[in-house]
């Protein structure tokens, strides 16, 4: 699958680790500080050589230690860009004390700011069930816009993965209404957000808020533009 000689020259970063509260249909509630060990749980059908093995052992040994009842996402290797496809390696640890498995998840690929470079969702209940302990690797190809590309393209340095986690829509303004607008309207602005109703998943809704004439007898008006995919929007 791959060696050392083929590593990319980015290095992850760090893992992202998310604790047992967020974790989705985990009803666990066993707490405690300790640091513990994690064993390489290879998926069933997937037939490795022995240096691909080493090289899986390898990374879940120099990964960050997890505590019990955490679950966490760490970045291993890039490969280039192929038909806007760009393949990475990730190891997926479980310290939650039973077994864990994923549906349909979305994974972010972060930049050494922790900016979000690329998004994808993958159906990881073909990982099968991971064990108490185990660190499982999985392979995600993202499917790349061409500013993402050229985004991953671009990219200096550390990276990591992480699981996006759901989250409410939050107003977000362009700069110039940031420093011109007023507060009052501002909180309007982010009630409405709020209280609007719940898009579904890859839908985007434009909502008309207020239109009226100007000085000029212009028309003017004003739209909240929701986005609830989960990519960029131009």
């Amino acid at each position: 699958m791959f060696g050392f000689s083929k590593r990319s020259k980015q290095k992850p970063v760090s893992d992202q680790i998310i604790n047992n509260d967020d974790i989705p249909e985990n009803n666990s509630t066993i707490s405690d500080d300790n640091e513990t060990e994690t064993f390489l749980s290879i998926p069933p059908d997937w037939k490795l050589s022995n240096e691909d093995r080493y090289i899986y052992a390898f990374y879940n040994h120099q990964s960050p230690k997890l505590r019990i009842n955490q679950v966490s996402i760490y970045g291993m290797e890039m490969k280039k860009v192929r038909d806007n496809k760009l393949e990475v390696t990730g190891l997926i640890r479980n310290t939650v004390q039973k077994n864990i498995q994923f549906k349909e998840t979305s994974i972010l690929l972060l930049g050494n700011q922790n900016e979000i470079i690329a998004r994808d969702t993958f159906n990881l209940k073909l990982m099968g069930k991971i064990p108490p302990n185990g660190a499982r690797p999985w392979n995600f190809a993202f499917s790349l816009s061409e500013e993402e590309t050229h985004d991953i393209e671009m990219m200096q340095g550390t990276w990591s993965l992480a699981f996006e986690m759901k989250r409410e829509h939050k107003l977000e303004l362009d700069k110039s209404w940031e420093e011109t607008i007023a507060k009052e309207l501002k909180s309007n602005l982010e009630r409405i957000t709020a209280n609007a109703a719940p898009l579904k998943p890859g839908e985007v809704n434009i909502m008309g808020l207020k239109a009226e004439l100007n000085e000029k007898k212009e028309l003017v008006v004003t739209l909240l533009i929701r986005n609830g995919s989960n990519k960029k929007i131009t």
